[in-house]
This record gives structure tokens, C-alpha cells and sequence, in this order.
């Protein structure tokens, strides 16, 4: 019985020791620059998993599918000309008008067994504080401070104007927080954003 109690104490203790070291408070963020392609580029890296800080193309990103976390999506047409979005694969494959490549032949997200669906959304930060931030426990205290409510399906164009220097918050397909900076955005054919990403670790 002595020995049960004693092995019960070791796994509780265990549990606890590891359930802290999953997020470390002062531990330094995971920070990083990338450029992330729409659709309509050639070729396009329009997937991105935001914790490796690796964007994909649709023909790469079925062999890292359970890596995925957003799509960069640009609609075309009179009426929603110049809309992108960012969709999780989830949310993609529930919306087959917006197949383009990413529903291409035998890589299409409709073949994918593994259909991600992290949240984000736009917000008021400033610059300022997204500069600020460089541990743990500083994304994690800005996350609870966030108003905006964080979806699978984001519109990027036709929020607050001018979107250079604007902030967006997530939470990855693991449910890891963090921010990203657009630093500069062109649309259309050829559209990508430059973007600055901030994430616990």
C-alpha cells in the first residue's frame, strides 16, 4: 500500500512538473519575419504554420497538413475585389466556392485527413506594444486583455483602413497565443503580406 501511495506522489509531482514547464512565463518569445503569399501568386506559399514559422505551397502543404494553420485568401470579381481573408483549413473546407488551388487535383484540402482550425482576428494594438512584447507572460497578459473576438475565417482587407503597422492576435492549432505585425501588403495578382510574428514557447 506504502508503495501505491509513494508511486501516486512521484506521478502527481511529475504531472505538476511538466504541466508547468509547458508554458514558462519569463521564457523568451519565438519571434520572426516571413512573407506570406495570397492565391494568386504562381505557385503560391499561401499556408503558413505560424509556431515553425514556414510557409507552404498547396502542393507541399498536404504532406505538413497537421502543421497548418491558415490559408492567405484574396476573393476576385467587381463586388469583392481587393477582399482577403485568412481561413483555416477547417473553415476552407467547408467553403468550396473558395476552392481555387487549394482544392487542386490529389493535394486539395478536401483529400486532407487533418483539418486545423486556430482563431484570430484584427485588433487595436499599437506598434508600441507589439514591440513590447518579448516573454511568455507578456502575449499571454495582452491575449486577456483582447476585446476582439478571434474566428477561423479573418478578414485582413476591409478592417481599420490602413493596414500597415497593423496588429493581429491568434491562437494556433495547439492553442499556443500570439501576435503578428503586418509590415507591408500588396493585393491582387502577385499579393502578399510581409509580416513580424510574435508566439509563446
Amino acid at each position: 500500500m506504502k508503495k501505491l501511495i509513494f508511486l501516486f506522489v512521484v506521478a502527481i509531482s511529475f504531472a505538476a512538473c511538466k504541466d508547468q514547464t509547458k508554458i514558462e512565463p519569463e521564457k523568451p518569445l519565438k519571434t520572426y519575419s516571413i512573407t506570406w503569399q495570397n492565391q494568386l501568386n504562381s505557385n503560391a506559399k499561401l499556408m503558413i504554420d505560424l509556431v515553425g514559422g514556414v510557409v507552404y505551397t498547396a502542393a507541399d502543404a498536404k504532406s505538413h497538413q497537421k502543421d497548418i494553420d491558415f490559408v492567405y485568401w484574396q476573393y476576385t470579381g467587381t463586388a469583392i475585389n481587393h477582399d482577403t481573408y485568412l481561413k483555416s483549413p477547417l473553415q476552407i473546407d467547408s467553403d468550396a466556392s473558395g476552392a481555387g488551388q487549394t482544392f487542386s487535383q490529389s493535394v486539395g484540402i478536401d483529400t486532407w485527413t487533418t483539418l486545423n482550425d486556430p482563431i484570430a482576428s484584427a485588433t487595436d494594438v499599437t506598434e508600441a506594444a507589439f514591440d513590447a512584447l518579448t516573454t511568455n507572460a507578456d502575449v499571454i497578459a495582452l491575449h486577456t486583455q483582447n476585446t476582439h473576438t478571434m474566428v477561423n475565417y479573418t478578414t485582413v482587407t476591409d478592417v481599420y483602413g490602413d493596414l500597415q503597422g497593423k496588429v493581429f492576435i491568434f491562437q494556433d492549432k495547439s492553442g499556443k497565443k500570439g501576435f503578428f505585425r503586418i509590415k507591408a501588403i500588396t493585393l491582387d495578382t502577385g499579393g502578399a503580406m510581409d509580416i513580424d510574428v510574435k508566439i509563446v514557447q
